[in-house]
């Protein structure tokens, strides 16, 4: 993605701030009112026209898989939870050493910030990622698109 591209992104995010959070939120129901994998879903088609797909498990399918050291703003990183959508034909626990069990999806936005649908809190908020990480088990894979 072009640097404009991450910009606006970010700007689509940051104008949903606030939004209303429903855990499995029904299509028709969107943007009014969103999940997390809605959320990443909805920035990503509305500015690139690329849909991602709906769940958390295959967004984390997509994409090029980045280390920690290497995020960089618009990157999308996925978190174990103890909600959402698990696919071992997509990550089989023989290849990573363990159940993947993504629940979680944020937006990266720079400067250890993240864009993303929280559900404790209820809304779309903007948060450390160290944040993020206390209150979930931990990243599971972070992907550029």
């Amino acid at each position: 993605m072009t640097i404009k591209t991450v910009n606006l992104i970010i700007k689509e995010a940051i104008l949903l701030l606030d939004t209303p959070y429903e855990y499995a939120v029904k299509s028709e129901k969107i943007p009014t009112v969103l999940d997390c994998s809605s959320f990443t879903q909805y920035v990503f088609k509305k500015i690139t026209n690329k849909d991602i797909g709906r769940s958390t498990i295959i967004q984390a399918s997509q994409g090029k898989k980045i280390s920690k050291k290497n995020i960089k703003p618009g990157d999308l990183i996925f978190f174990r939870g103890i909600q959402g959508h698990y696919n071992d034909k997509l990550f089989p626990p023989k290849k990573y050493g363990y159940d993947i069990n993504i629940g979680h999806v944020a937006l990266y936005i720079g400067n250890k910030m993240v864009i993303h649908a929280n559900g404790k809190k209820k809304k779309v908020v903007k948060e450390s990622l160290e944040k993020v990480q206390k209150n979930s088990i931990k990243i599971v894979i972070i992907r550029r698109y």
